[in-house]
């Protein structure tokens, strides 16, 4: 009897812990992103990794209880305790969040501190959890054989997969010129910030998302052009670079849409929800980009269900850039399917 108690007493709490970590993780995912409830989409990639590991989780425990002999004592804390603590990382970023923390300025990696932070947090728990699965299903198939230095191999391993998974994925194809021709004309385009150089010039990456954007104004292809993106101390805009450089194109200013309080590329997606498809009405948007920073794009206005297609900037990069420049993307994909930042 005692022992049946403890076992649903183990359930509860595990089963608890494992829902509650679910419902955290998507509750932040909203909220960091100014989204609500009715925002959110379960068929997005990153919600459907959550939802699956979160049931098998729940599924193996309950294959252990019912179907296999008493689970060791030790065994049984290390599997609440890791779920357990798969949660601590997330309720600290909630305090943050609730809270309204501010991180301290300047950028690791190239990437805002705070978005660090978030990263890390977000991580350490996506590990807890990894591992919590590697270890009920590791008893379940090979109990005898069962070694937590197994379940941390293990671990490891689907986490060089997912991110072998998201590098692949984000050099598939995308929009061509062809069907860019085919699908009619397009309200805006948007062309995403990238660096500055000296003399408040664009850099030559940016620079040829400019020129390719002006390119399909020309042709009509679209009817406005949007410039976004903040700066970095010493430096204008990227928006106002941007739009300078189209001025000297030739391009009539009064069709340029313009914002620069936006740095990350979630809050350009964001701007683009909030702003030209919810205030403006617009419903055919371009966004012109680089290919290997498109897919990640293009997923991100999957989350914020916005209706985007997407057309390379055609810049060439030599091959150790290109690997340096896909590596970094494939990553922040992976971050922002699991965690949104």
């Amino acid at each position: 009897m005692k022992k049946s108690v403890k076992k649903n007493y183990f359930l509860y709490i595990f089963t608890a812990a494992v829902l509650a970590e679910l419902f955290l993780t998507f509750y932040l995912k909203l909220d960091m992103n100014g989204l609500s409830w009715k925002d959110f989409n379960i068929f997005y990639f990153g919600n459907i990794f959550n939802i699956v590991l979160s049931l098998l989780l729940i599924i193996g425990v309950v294959i252990i209880f019912y179907f296999r002999k008493e689970l060791k004592a030790v065994d049984r804390y290390v599997i609440l305790i890791s779920s357990v603590a798969s949660l601590i990382p997330l309720v600290l970023i909630l305090f943050f969040e609730q809270l309204k923390i501010t991180f301290p300025e300047g950028y690791i990696f190239n990437y805002p501190v705070q978005k660090v932070y978030l990263a890390f947090l977000f991580i350490l728990s996506e590990c807890f959890q990894i591992f919590t699965f590697f270890v009920i299903w590791l008893i379940i198939f090979s109990y005898k054989d069962f070694s937590f230095l197994n379940s941390l191999f293990h671990s490891a391993a689907s986490i060089i997969f997912l991110m072998m998974f998201s590098y692949f994925y984000t050099t598939g194809a995308i929009t061509n010129l062809k069907e860019i021709n085919e699908n009619g004309e397009y309200d805006v385009g948007v062309i995403l910030g990238a660096a500055v150089w000296s003399k408040n010039q664009p850099s030559p990456i940016f620079k040829q998302r400019i020129e390719k954007t002006f390119e399909l104004y020309k042709s009509g292809k679209i009817k406005k052009i949007h410039v976004t993106g903040g700066n970095a101390p010493g430096e204008i805009s990227e928006a106002e670079s941007a739009k300078k450089y189209l001025i000297d194109l030739g391009m009539n200013e009064k069709d340029i849409l313009f914002e620069s309080a936006t740095s990350t590329t979630s809050e350009q997606i964001r701007y683009i929800k909030n702003t030209l498809v919810e205030k403006q009405g617009m419903r055919k948007i371009l966004i012109i980009s680089d290919h290997f920073h498109l897919k990640r794009v293009l997923e991100m206005c999957k989350f914020f269900n916005v209706n985007a297609e997407g057309i390379q900037s055609g810049y060439k990069l030599n091959w150790k850039k290109l690997l340096y420049y896909r590596v970094r993307d494939s990553i922040g994909l992976l971050l922002f399917w699991l965690f949104a930042i």
